[in-house]
């Protein structure tokens, strides 16, 4: 019955471990593809800005969605680490209820 207890909690501890690393890195790459999803989008609004207006609001506007973009993503990368943190948080404590669940059989 031990063993099966020790297996369960390894299993346990490693699953876990997993479904943070692998939430982690879905976070980290939405976060990478909104922040080139919004690059492509101020370029984009750049070069249709310089087309059609003058100098002096371009560089205004320029001003103005490079700003909005490190917002965006500064926003975006703490909102990942945040997740990541609770769930790394949520896994230490899961493993400590499998472990003292383990101890108290003992």
């Amino acid at each position: 019955m031990r063993n099966f207890l020790v297996v369960v909690v390894l299993v346990f501890v490693v699953v876990v471990v997993v479904v943070v690393v692998v939430v982690a890195a879905v976070v980290i790459i939405i976060v990478v593809v909104a922040v080139v999803v919004v690059i492509v989008v101020v370029a984009i609004v750049v070069v249709v800005v310089v087309a059609v207006i003058e100098v002096a609001v371009v560089v205004v506007v320029v001003v103005v969605v490079v700003v909005v973009v490190i917002v965006l993503a500064a926003a975006s990368v703490t909102i990942g680490l945040h997740l990541t943190e609770n769930l790394g948080d949520l896994s230490i404590r899961c493993t400590d209820v499998w472990i003292g669940f383990y101890v108290a059989q003992k």
